[in-house]
Parts: C-alpha cells; sequence; structure tokens
C-alpha cells in the first residue's frame, strides 16, 4: 500500500513517526519523521502475534474458545508474568492477555501451541513449533508489505535482529483495526481472565498502556482512543500504536517510536491527533470549488 505525500511538518519527539487518516476506505499521509528508518517494535510486535494467530485459526476452523495449555518453556521475563504451568485458558482470553497486559507468557504459548497447529497440517514438519509460528509471522507480515520488517521473536523482548519502521507498523495496525477479535480487545482497560486447572483462579489484568501512561501523566485523557498497542525499551525508548476515532467516518493511524518516556509518548499521541482533528475540521469548513 503507497500514502499520497503528506503536507505537515508538526514535530514529535519521537525518533520516527506517522500518522494516516483513513476515510471512506481511503488513506491520506498526514505527517511522517523518519518513518523508514529501522526502529525497535518492542511489545508491539504482539499486535502481528495476535493477527497471526488468529488467521491460523480461522483457516483451520477452530473456536476461538478453544483452550490451551501454559507449559514450562513459556515462562519468561518481563511484562504480564501471570500465569503458571499447567494453567488453561481460552484462546480467546490468551489473546486478551497478550494484547491488554502486554504479557510475554502469552505471546509463547500462542506462538508454541499456534506452531503445533501448523506443524500438525503439514506446514513445516521440520521445524518447531515456535520456529514455524515465527516464521508464518514474518509471511504475514510480507503478506501486509511491511518491507522492512523481520521478527524472530513472538513477544517483542529486545533483540538487535527484530526491526521494522513505523510506516510498516502503520499497515499493521490498520489491518488489525479491520479484525473483529482484536477490535473488541485492545482498547480494554480492565479484563477478568478465568483460569482452569490445578490452580484455577481469575486473573484481574489492566491496561499496560494506560496504567503506565498514568504513572506519569495522573490527568491522561484520551477520549478519542480506539485501541492499538504501545511498547517500551527501558528507560529511554517508548512506542504507541494507535487507532483514533477524529470524526464519524474517519479514523487516524499514528506509530510514535521512540519517545524519551511514557509522558512524552503520551504527548507525541496527542499532537498527532491534534493534527489530524485540525486537518479534517480545516477541510469540512473549507466550501467546495
Amino acid at each position: 500500500m503507497k500514502y499520497p505525500p503528506s503536507s505537515s511538518t508538526s514535530p514529535v519527539t519521537a525518533k520516527s513517526a506517522i500518522g494516516v487518516i483513513i476515510r471512506d476506505k481511503k488513506a491520506r499521509l498526514i505527517y511522517e519523521k523518519n518513518s523508514e528508518h529501522l526502529i525497535y517494535p518492542a511489545s508491539i510486535t504482539k499486535l502481528l502475534t495476535a493477527l497471526t494467530a488468529i488467521e491460523i485459526i480461522v483457516k483451520n476452523n477452530i473456536s476461538p474458545i478453544t483452550s490451551v495449555e501454559v507449559a514450562e518453556s513459556d515462562d519468561i521475563e518481563g511484562s504480564g508474568r501471570n500465569l503458571k504451568p499447567g494453567d488453561r485458558l481460552s484462546f480467546l482470553d490468551c489473546i486478551a492477555n497478550l494484547l491488554i497486559s502486554s504479557s510475554n507468557m502469552s505471546a509463547n504459548v500462542i506462538a508454541r501451541e499456534m506452531g503445533g497447529i501448523l506443524v500438525a497440517r503439514g506446514r513445516d514438519s521440520k521445524s518447531a513449533p515456535i520456529d514455524c509460528f515465527i516464521h508464518e509471522m514474518n509471511r504475514v507480515a510480507r503478506e501486509l508489505r511491511m518491507k522492512n520488517a523481520y521478527f524472530i521473536n513472538a513477544h517483542g523482548l529486545a533483540n538487535k535482529a527484530q526491526r521494522c519502521s513505523a510506516r510498516d507498523l502503520s499497515l499493521l495496525v490498520r489491518k488489525c483495526s479491520e479484525n473483529t477479535i482484536i477490535r473488541g480487545l485492545w482498547n480494554k482497560l480492565r479484563y477478568t481472565i478465568p483460569v482452569h486447572g490445578e490452580n484455577a483462579r481469575e486473573i484481574p489484568i489492566k491496561s499496560s498502556f494506560i496504567f503506565s501512561t498514568l504513572s506519569e501523566v495522573p490527568e491522561i485523557n484520551i477520549p478519542q482512543f480506539r485501541g492499538g498497542k504501545s511498547g517500551a525499551l527501558w528507560p529511554s525508548y517508548f512506542n504507541l500504536a494507535a487507532v483514533s476515532a477524529l470524526n464519524p467516518g474517519t479514523t487516524l493511524i499514528s506509530v510514535t517510536a521512540g519517545s524519551p518516556s511514557p509522558k512524552e509518548r503520551y504527548n507525541d499521541y496527542l499532537s498527532m491527533v491534534r493534527l489530524g482533528q485540525e486537518l479534517t475540521a480545516s477541510e469540512q469548513t473549507t466550501p467546495s470549488s
């Protein structure tokens, strides 16, 4: 997908950024800053993990409420370390844990379980399930024309070989915004996951993006936010891929990568939204010739 050229130079603190307005299924580029430079996607990687996994279950006629089980090998450091080996939860709830609390463990569960489906269906019987899933993630990225993207894990923990661009992520976010399952989860403030097995319990989770921002911006106010995914490489590299409603029928897709703090990531997001609002408002008030 190619966007028309932008005309804005509105600044953001992020090292790389892009803003695209979607109206009547047509895309218009309104802002970009180093949009094709290679960046670390961090946990925004999980959007591709979710999209790839959902495509696998749809193509294989698997129900979203099918149970998946946590293995010892799924345990990993970082965000969302809230599961235990032997826990059973639905695929849908695993996706919720992935997108809302940014669970690295859920990313591993999904990669292993969905990769196992690919191996069982003969996609690549010589590869380990997780390797097979990562290969499928990269195939989906190529299908979306994420030309600078290359992924080697499903959770986004820092690795120099894992890369993409802000423009790549804008294409991914647009595709995710069209997916019913993702759209129903990625803007939730809180969610409760029922877990079955020997350690049966309910796990309350909350939005990693909203609550990490609240710690620095107690007055956070983003009523136009419709969904997305944040990512961070602490202490000074913060990303956000977002979908925002500007007015009925008009959506903004914005990606900011490398903001220096959660507060600046929030301010960068607001700058993108204000730019989109100003442009759409001026277009509505300009008489047609």
